[in-house]
């Protein structure tokens, strides 16, 4: 009796297996996801890789108007409304944002995170923009910029890496400046080679070149060749290791009520026949 029981179960069960292997396939999309497209390229949305030309390969567009121009672009990855939408030769550019890398038409090697992340930028090449309008202008290469419209309206400035809310802000045609911190170095428009550290640091320098500022403002708009270390009034003490105990010959270090660090000035360049006094320093002395 139980194996007649068997019998039936594993006859059923069959029926059941045969039964699901004959019933359609059911989609987890309707309409089905893009793909098959030549050269293994990919394309979701309205008009997404419109202009695609046969040599183009290895592309991926997502969203509306994604990578629209691109003829024989390859490698791309567009992920946005109109992201790399002027792109046409440009390869290994990757867009994730609104409006990400817009005119960018032959540029490549770059990488636009946010909105309107190099929006402008159309030859510009190795630049990276993590954030919102950040380094949404250039056609300057290699350039770094982290955070809200850092960078935003650098022209062709290279070599620069701005971390923050809007450092490096207004730079155009300055090159190899770091700034790191909100506001860093965000009035430099034409300075080179600056470097930027703390909220605020260098807002005042405008033009100057190899400075060196951390946590203040700067000494103004053309300063060049400085270091300024601390905000007078703010940090009331300084203490550097390695310097109690050591010992150097070389001349004595003066500081000024500014807080400038120099050595005193002497005069002997501009004498002759200078000799010792040896013991003619005793009598002097006694009086």
């Amino acid at each position: 009796m139980m194996k007649k029981v068997s019998t039936r179960i594993s006859f059923c069960g069959l029926l059941v297996v045969a039964g699901l292997s004959l019933a359609p396939r059911i989609l987890a999309v309707t309409p089905p996801p893009g793909g098959g497209y030549p050269g293994e390229n990919t394309a979701l949305g309205d008009d997404a890789l419109f202009s695609l030309q046969p040599n183009a390969h290895d592309n991926v567009a997502l969203g509306i108007d994604a990578l629209y121009h691109d003829t024989s672009g390859t490698s791309n990855t567009a992920a946005g409304a109109f992201a790399l939408f002027s792109n046409t030769t440009g390869a290994a550019n990757t867009a994730v944002g609104s409006q990400a890398l817009y005119n960018n038409t032959n540029g490549y090697a770059n990488t636009a995170v946010g909105l309107s992340a190099l929006a402008s930028a159309t030859t510009a090449t190795g630049n990276t923009a993590v954030g919102n309008v950040a380094l949404t202008s250039t056609t300057g290469s290699s350039n770094t910029a982290v955070g809200h419209a850092a960078l935003t309206l650098d022209s062709t400035g290279i070599d620069n890496c701005a971390f923050g809310y809007e450092a490096l802000l207004e730079n155009s045609t300055g090159s190899s400046n770091i700034a790191l911190g909100k506001d860093a170095l965000n009035l430099c428009t034409t300075g080179s080679n600056n470097i930027a550290i703390g909220v605020l640091a260098a807002s005042k320098v405008i033009a100057g070149n190899y400075d060196i500022v951390i946590g203040t403002v700067g000494g103004g708009p053309k300063e060049s060749n400085t270091i300024r270390i601390g905000t007078p009034g703010i940090q009331n003490h300084a203490y550097i290791a390695g310097i109690y105990g050591g010992t150097v010959s070389g001349v004595s270090v003066m500081v000024d009520s500014s807080g400038r660090l120099g050595t005193a000035t002497s005069s002997a360049r501009f004498k002759e026949t200078i000799k010792p006094m040896d013991k003619v320093s005793e009598a002097l002395l006694k009086l």
